[in-house]
């Protein structure tokens, strides 16, 4: 019979054969904890508007599941996404050697031939990015402020980095990854190239150019939200009206149209036929 650890290992493999299904994290020996998980304050259940290392207020009334953050207007961290970085206090990730100790002895009761050594680091990227932000903010500023929203992830992701860079689990690399990034995040040009055909045809009337979602988008066309262009709608659901947020300041290909309930829109609608 398998291990714990050996039969996760099958199921990753192509043409593996595990013995029984993997069940749940039983091959996952998770470390909970670290140096900044100490100075990172949750609240334990009954405890109310505890705020932790990154300024997020968070709760866990009496009867719930779990402690969440609480986002009325004068506690979400992110008031402003076009300027995140006034609102944002990102921790620190080095600690010395003695803070580490008791979470290495830690990974060192983790039996490896039964289970993975990992370490337990949370919330996610996602779940970061609306706990800062707000969930309906959040949701969103992904497709209103594209842009502003990867500097965010770039932000968390390099955080993330940094704490496993300088853990223990590097000691013995001589080459532990960057956690500096050296230039503006790159965008791959395989998403939107488009090959050249020859044998097209030329036409007087062009169609229109195609713009790549990922392309950078200057600043100056970074549109609000509260500069829409009110317009008729024509969606067969007379309840839905088809729209394109800033069609005004932006390529019109850059996003699809979707349709959203008028009661959302209200007259604050472009119209994209």
């Amino acid at each position: 019979m398998l291990t714990k650890r050996q039969n996760m290992i099958e199921t990753m493999k192509v043409g593996g054969h595990p013995d029984r299904f993997v069940n749940g994290y039983e091959a996952l020996g998770l470390v909970m904890g670290s140096p900044f998980g100490k100075r990172n304050p949750n609240p334990k259940p009954g405890e109310l508007n505890v705020v932790n290392a990154w300024g997020i207020t968070k709760s866990w009334p009496k009867g719930t599941p779990g402690a969440f953050p609480v986002h009325t207007p004068d506690k979400i961290v992110i008031k402003d996404i076009e300027e995140w970085q006034k609102y944002v206090k990102v921790p620190r990730v080095k600690y010395d050697a003695e803070e580490w100790e008791p979470f290495i002895e830690m990974y060192e009761k983790v039996d490896r031939n039964e289970q993975f050594a990992c370490a337990y680091f949370a919330p996610g990227v996602f779940e970061q990015c609306h706990y800062l932000l707000e969930i309906q903010n959040c949701l969103m500023a992904f497709y209103e402020y594209p842009d502003e929203m990867h500097e965010l992830i770039d932000m968390i992701t390099q955080f993330e980095l940094g704490m496993a860079a300088r853990s223990p689990s590097w000691a013995a690399s001589t080459a532990p990854p960057s956690t500096t990034r050296a230039g503006p995040r790159k965008r791959s040009p395989s998403r939107c190239a488009t090959p050249a055909n020859p044998a097209a045809p030329i036409t007087s009337s062009p169609a229109p150019p195609r713009v790549c979602p990922s392309a950078p988008i200057p600043a100056s066309t970074r549109r609000s939200p509260r500069k829409w262009t009110t317009c008729p709608g024509r969606c067969s659901n007379k309840r839905l009206v088809h729209c394109l947020p800033g069609a005004q300041t932006r390529p019109r290909y850059l996003f699809p149209t979707v349709c959203l309930p008028i009661s959302r829109l209200a007259a604050n609608t472009c119209q994209i036929g």
